[in-house]
């Protein structure tokens, strides 16, 4: 919070995240980002305390943000059979059903 945008410099840090929280975010996540050997992974002890790849970390947030915002209205959707592909996310029936606001998707 040190190094914020200008628009945000006189923000009050909790009111950032409130309002963060209040937004309509969807996250989908690769069903198959398992390999905790990846080639581009953050393998620093930080990262690996959130988990030991993209799937878990992307869930250890989620249900952080559930644990600090009750009533939270964010989506979190596992897409099959993708990996750490943006093409195959956004390609896949989950991915467009998500981008272009259609059924298609559901929760794991």
């Amino acid at each position: 919070m040190d190094r914020r945008p200008p628009y945000a410099a006189n923000a009050v840090p909790a009111d950032l995240e409130r309002a963060y929280a209040d937004h309509d975010v969807t996250y989908l996540l690769g069903a198959n980002d398992t390999d905790p050997h990846q080639h581009d992974l953050d393998t620093k002890c930080q990262a690996e305390a959130e988990g030991r790849t993209r799937l878990e970390r992307g869930h250890a947030y989620f249900n952080y943000l559930q644990r600090r915002h009750s009533g939270l209205a964010h989506q979190l959707h596992e897409v099959p059979g993708v990996a750490h592909s943006a093409k195959a996310m956004f390609t896949s029936p989950c991915g467009v059903a998500v981008l272009f606001d259609t059924q298609g998707c559901k929760n794991p």
